[in-house]
């Protein structure tokens, strides 16, 4: 990733792409039977690891996309900051953007929860969906994406 922003390439789709190649090579392993899971998880844990490192901002907004220690960090500052001040980042609420980080825990919560009823009715669905999911977002980032632009444009991340 280091060598790609440092040429000023947009790393998202090689990024994706090769999150959707390492989880369809785990569903392959999976469904050949064989495996130690601890394998599985471990290449599950890198391939949150690659995504957490390569995104950690969106339309100026920080946040943590897999580790929830952030996200949980972020939701209860803005709400003690909201008891404080009812203004926050670029004079929108401070409750909002509380909300914002909550929700995305609920997301989380939600993920979590399909991922593991899809996981009781087909085989290695837990890694289904996530690659099907990385193969659309390549695909529209694909479309998307110019070289050269920076991942995330707009400046952001002074929670002050």
């Amino acid at each position: 990733m280091t060598s790609l922003l440092k040429k000023h390439k947009v790393l998202t789709t090689k990024i994706l792409l090769l999150e959707f190649l390492i989880l369809a090579a785990l569903i392959v392993i999976v469904w050949i039977g064989g495996y130690d899971p601890h394998y599985i998880a471990y290449a599950v844990s890198f391939v949150a690891g690659m995504q957490g490192n390569a995104y950690h901002k969106n339309h100026g907004m920080l946040y943590g996309n897999v580790a929830v220690t952030f996200v949980v960090q972020m939701a209860f500052n803005f709400l003690i900051q909201s008891f404080f001040s009812k203004k926050g980042i670029n004079g929108e609420p401070n409750l909002m953007w509380s909300g914002i980080f909550f929700l995305v825990l609920l997301g989380f919560a939600g993920g979590g929860a399909i991922g593991f009823f899809v996981d009781q009715v087909v085989t290695a669905g837990a890694l289904i969906m996530p690659a099907v999911i990385a193969l659309i977002l390549f695909m529209i980032a694909r479309n998307d994406t110019e070289e050269g632009e920076r991942v995330d444009p707009l400046p952001g991340g002074n929670f002050a």
